[in-house]
């Protein structure tokens, strides 16, 4: 049943911004900063991290840190994030990853998309790896979200649900925008970018670039991707076969330009039987 959203804008004080930490860098400190100057609560969720947390983030009544004793994975984290902020009352969630540095004005640009759409699920935006500036912005409906710089409102997790915690890091944006349009909600993405995101540390040889994710994270990516496809091929048949598509071109441009080829395709081989299993 399509829940009717009502027409609210978010403000620096409706807002919640959860930003989820894993061993972050001293630039996270500036990405704090920065949130500070979009909205009043900032819940910070550590998964374990080695570094301290709490010497990075500021004294401040602005700042709500959780930390869990063991990595429970991206979702968990979302999800711990969501439930507190639904139970402070606000009306509408923005998540970051703790490398991605957000416009000042970010709230802004995505109200002036809500003052023109109806029925949004979700809305999102695309990065930039370089600092950008941005005077006005157009935007499409859209199938692909990323869950850094999602702004999301509370009531749409009372329709969908909550991130899904089994699929622990890879893919679990993808799942939930799928959900969220298959409740009937629209998702928009504003064609410019609103973030800059850091992308970690890609190999480039011959042309070619390719993620050099780690075997934890080459595990999951493959298992994931067969979730993905197996439980919505019938409802985005386009979406997955392109999905399908990019996945097979990372596999050979992992084995043309990736070190420790060997062990990373034994590991996807173990996360696509992993995914016809079912986990």
């Amino acid at each position: 049943m399509l829940i009717k959203m009502v027409k609210n804008y978010p403000t620096k004080f409706n807002t919640c911004i959860i930003v989820i930490t894993y061993n972050p860098d001293n630039d996270f400190t500036h990405n704090l900063e920065v949130y500070q100057k979009i909205v009043n609560k900032i819940i910070v969720i550590d998964n374990n991290s080695i570094v301290n947390i709490d010497s990075l983030v500021p004294q401040s009544e602005k700042f709500e840190v959780v930390k869990s004793q063991t990595n429970n994975g991206i979702a968990w984290a979302l999800n711990q994030g969501i439930t507190r902020a639904k139970s402070q009352q606000y009306k509408w969630v923005l998540t970051f990853d703790q490398d991605s540095t957000p416009s000042q004005d970010i709230l802004n640009f995505y109200s002036q998309v809500l003052m023109q759409e109806v029925n949004v699920g979700l809305l999102g935006t695309k990065f930039s790896v370089e600092k950008f500036t941005l005077n006005e912005i157009s935007w499409n409906r859209s199938l692909t979200l990323i869950t850094s710089g999602t702004l999301h409102p509370i009531e749409i997790f009372d329709e969908v649900g909550y991130y899904n915690e089994k699929l622990f890091i890879d893919a679990v944006d993808f799942d939930f925008v799928l959900r969220v349009k298959n409740c009937g909600y629209n998702v928009i993405r504003v064609n410019q970018s609103l973030l800059m995101h850091k992308l970690g540390s890609p190999i480039r040889r011959f042309g070619l670039i390719s993620s050099n994710h780690n075997l934890l994270r080459r595990y999951y990516y493959s298992r994931n991707h067969i979730y993905l496809t197996r439980t919505y091929f019938f409802k985005f048949p386009l979406w997955i076969l392109k999905k399908n598509f990019y996945f097979i071109k990372s596999i050979v441009v992992l084995v043309l330009v990736e070190d420790s080829i060997l062990a990373k395709i034994r590991i996807m081989h173990k996360g696509i039987v992993d995914g016809f299993k079912n986990f």
